[in-house]
């Protein structure tokens, strides 16, 4: 399920990542009830590993660490004064750099005619999401990125 922008967040709850994280069993899960909660790793925070799209404007970032999943979650918000088909091609080809596979999905048109659009992109350690959000006849897309990585 999509993970909403930041600018609606306060409007609808947020979605999880990923039903199958919620479905893993909790031995699976660090932290779980057979092993103790995981504690951040020593040093600063990893930074997002994804480039930044040419000419984007950074809204927003944030990092912290999920004890019980023992994984680093990042975020980032970003403005592009581009086509969402060209900042869509850019991530894909990001997330796909970074070795993970990569699915899209699009939620239909909102009321106000604004489109999303979203890349999953996992592997072992990884899961990612990148949404993007269209106005029609604006060339301004907004880009959210939500990163979890395993410690």
């Amino acid at each position: 399920p999509p993970v909403e922008p930041p600018a609606t967040q306060a409007s609808s709850p947020p979605a999880p990542l990923a039903a199958d994280e919620a479905d893993a069993g909790a031995a699976a899960v660090p932290g779980g009830p057979s092993e103790p909660a995981a504690v951040a790793p020593a040093g600063a925070a990893p930074s997002l590993p994804l480039p930044r799209m040419p000419g984007a404007m950074r809204l927003s970032d944030s990092s912290r660490f999920d004890a019980q999943a023992g994984a680093w979650v990042l975020k980032a918000a970003f403005r592009v004064h581009a086509r969402s088909h060209h900042v869509l091609s850019f991530y894909r080809k990001a997330l796909e750099d970074q070795g993970l596979s990569v699915t899209q999905t699009d939620d239909p048109p909102q009321a106000d005619g604004a489109e999303r659009t979203y890349l999953h992109g996992r592997s072992r350690r990884v899961h990612a999401q990148v949404g993007l959000r269209t106005r029609p006849g604006e060339l301004e897309t907004r880009v959210w990125i939500l990163w979890r990585a395993r410690a």
